[in-house]
């Protein structure tokens, strides 16, 4: 968690998106492992989360949102030849992570130069604690609406959340904390790259290690984890966040992805997600399957009934 405090004043949830629509990939495969869910309860249950663009909206008002390290460089508030330059690495490095074709060692070593240039670009520009501020708070990063009531809930009923994001830990960590105060929950980890400032409130470094889209993988397993947890919810909007939970080993592992936009790669993200958001939707699924497991886990038997009565709300596709 991070030790640098950022007080937001302006931005929250977003307004409720009354367009989303959900695609189930295979429903009898979703029964089951809501059954598995349900068999195994609560207490034997982990979220794992990726942030932006996952709990954090794509779009609002037909605005793009940014991700976490945007914020320095699309904020008016960041020197313009700084804006220029993280710009000119966004261009030269975002089509290679977004191209299914570029092969995985490849994006993996141009991911991390993405990250690690990035770093190395606010580091060098010297950014102080209070500017840091003002820019995060004017950049137009909105939640999910429902995010606040999900995982209020999820950590009501001791259910661990891990949030692991290749953004600024700093900045997920203030966002989630203007609507959780996610500094004094110890059921939340939020795993991320995190800024260092000197006495003088300077960032001069971050710390490691480099966390970037391709690696996450690597930063969660049964050693580091706060307790074993046989059961996952996972929640991502990039194909590769899937692996988050890879060294986690789940017996029963739920997949959530946001596609939001692109719907033509829907097909694509079928091979990934169980239940795939379209067009830019809520995170209200998440509470709505949580309820459902702590309302079912002491019955061993979920029915086509049950099912379609939790998911007929929210299934427009």
């Amino acid at each position: 968690m991070s030790s640098l405090k950022f007080p937001i004043s302006i931005f929250g949830e977003a307004p409720r998106n009354h367009n989303e629509r959900i695609h189930i990939r295979n429903p009898t495969q979703l029964r089951d492992k809501l059954r598995n869910l349900c068999m195994g309860g609560l207490s034997k249950l982990q979220i794992i989360s990726d942030f932006d663009r996952t709990i954090s909206r794509f779009k609002v008002n037909d605005k793009l949102c940014p991700a976490t390290f945007g914020v320095f460089h699309l904020s008016p508030h960041s020197p313009l030849e700084f804006r220029k330059a993280a710009s000119e690495l966004f261009a030269k490095y975002h089509v290679y992570e977004i191209d299914p074709r570029v092969p995985y060692a490849k994006k993996n070593e141009l991911m991390e130069e993405w990250v690690f240039l990035s770093q190395k670009l606010i580091a060098d520009w010297r950014f102080s604690l209070e500017d840091t501020a003002k820019i995060l708070d004017s950049a137009p990063i909105f939640l999910r609406a429902g995010v606040a009531e999900a995982f209020s809930y999820a950590l009501s009923k001791d259910i661990d959340v891990y949030i692991i994001s290749a953004g600024i830990g700093d900045m997920v960590t203030a966002l989630l904390d203007k609507v959780l105060n996610v500094r004094n929950e110890e059921k939340m980890s939020i795993v991320s790259n995190f800024m260092h400032a000197d006495e003088s409130g300077i960032i001069t470094s971050f710390k490691a290690p480099l966390l970037h889209s391709l690696n996450k993988s690597q930063v969660l397993d049964k050693a580091t984890m706060a307790s074993l947890r046989t059961n996952t919810i996972l929640l991502g909007d990039f194909p590769h966040d899937i692996h988050m939970a890879d060294q986690v080993g789940s017996e029963t592992l739920l997949t959530i992805g946001f596609l939001n936009e692109k719907e033509d790669l829907l097909k694509d993200y079928t091979k990934y997600y169980d239940v795939i958001i379209l067009n830019d939707g809520n995170f209200d699924i998440l509470t709505r399957l949580l309820q459902f497991i702590d309302t079912k886990e002491v019955d061993e038997t979920v029915t086509q009934v049950d099912t379609d009565n939790l998911l007929k709300p929210l299934i427009a596709v």
